[in-house]
């Protein structure tokens, strides 16, 4: 029965595939992956597991791996999955706009938290949740001594993002 169960993940470790499902696969590897997933689950239990992988966000550079820490953090302390889930989106997100700007969380403004917003065109509702999110990580790193507040600064810096993108919209009228 061991063995049998090995199978399944012989042919994940054979394909390259992660047992789990990673940002960027192709629809082809996706396939893959979940037959690898369902003779797994049907060699141990005799029945097909049909849930939906989870998806493995990763973050890149210096702000990423703050924003991870928060999401185990927040793991830990028993938030739901669906809220780590919308957290991981939204702050997804916005690490890649730090990356893109070169910025890190003390370069933060108003001005530059505005911009980010501008640049995904979130509406209302989506504005709201996106800053929950932030405002929750930033309470999370003041706490641990990597942001010297926990509150953005008022408008005075002006953040490379919001430069640029302000630029952009006047060369283009």
């Amino acid at each position: 029965e061991i063995c049998a169960c090995l199978v399944g993940s012989e042919m994940c470790i054979r394909d390259r595939h992660k047992p789990r499902l990673v940002e960027g696969m192709t629809p082809r590897q996706k396939l893959r992956l979940r037959a690898c997933r369902m003779l797994i689950s049907y060699q141990k239990n005799g029945n097909f597991g049909f849930q939906s992988p989870r998806v493995e966000r990763i973050f890149s550079g210096e702000t990423g791996n703050l924003i991870t820490q928060f999401i185990q953090h927040e793991r830990a302390i028993g938030r739901s999955e669906k809220t780590i889930e919308s957290r991981e989106i939204y702050l997804r997100a916005f690490n890649l706009y730090l990356q893109r700007f070169d910025l890190s969380f003390n370069d933060l403004s108003v001005d530059c938290i505005e911009a980010f917003f501008k640049s995904m065109n979130y509406e209302l509702a989506m504005r709201h949740n996106s800053a929950n999110h932030l405002r929750q990580l930033f309470h999370y790193l003041y706490d641990r001594g990597i942001t010297v507040t926990d509150n953005l600064p008022s408008t005075g810096r002006m953040c490379a993002g919001y430069r640029q993108l302000n630029t952009s919209k006047s060369a283009s009228n």
